[in-house]
């Protein structure tokens, strides 16, 4: 079924409405915790959601261009400096950052912790990834069909390998960030293409 332009404005603004909500739900816990004195808060998400990005609405069929990966993340207390930065980080430097803030032993996390709360991610590749073809409300039975789904970033390039069938794109977001054009296989990014791919097969 096709959407009409009213109903696109509808959808879109029942779901600006819920970041409000939202928004206003997180404001009086910071508060909290910039009172109390003696905490941190670490606020991300799992997912955005699609909202037309790609003719598509949600997150299900599964997607991994940016409007459904990329996701906020909030570190808020004392000792975190403030300030924006919007280099890519991965929600697995989230578990050694908590341990270090809370004064404990960050152990195998901590080679991912330091670049969280420096605010300085470095050059290494971050990655996403997800099960593509997996239906809501995810009867086990259907877990064996699904495909995964992988997205390796570095810099400004963005590499996605699809284990169904093995296709591949790659993108470069400071000129296609809406992910519309592949450069696979163009010869001024071969080099690029392949750190990214032998990163994802590693």
């Amino acid at each position: 079924m096709e959407h009409t332009k009213e109903d696109v404005t509808t959808l879109t603004g029942f779901y600006d409405a819920s970041m409000l909500y939202a928004d206003r739900a997180l404001a009086p816990m910071l508060d909290w915790v910039r009172r109390s004195g003696n905490t941190v808060a670490f606020v991300t998400a799992d997912h955005g959601e699609q909202l037309y990005d790609h003719g598509k609405i949600g997150h299900a069929p599964i997607a991994i261009y940016d409007e459904v990966a990329r996701v906020p993340l909030i570190v808020h207390g004392p000792g975190v400096e403030r300030g924006a930065v919007s280099d890519w980080v991965s929600h697995s430097s989230m578990p050694g950052s908590i341990l270090e803030v809370a004064g404990g032993d960050a152990g195998e996390f901590a080679e991912a912790a330091p670049a969280l709360l420096s605010g300085a991610p470095g050059d290494g590749p971050v990655f996403t990834e997800t099960l593509y073809g997996v239906r809501a409300p995810f009867p086990r039975r259907r877990f064996d069909e699904h495909s995964l789904l992988i997205a390796c970033r570095r810099g400004s390039h963005k590499y996605v390998w699809r284990e169904e069938d093995g296709r591949e794109r790659l993108f470069d977001l400071s000129k296609d960030p809406d992910e519309r054009s592949s450069l696979i296989g163009l010869r001024n990014v071969a080099s690029v293409e392949e750190a990214l791919r032998a990163a994802v097969r590693e």
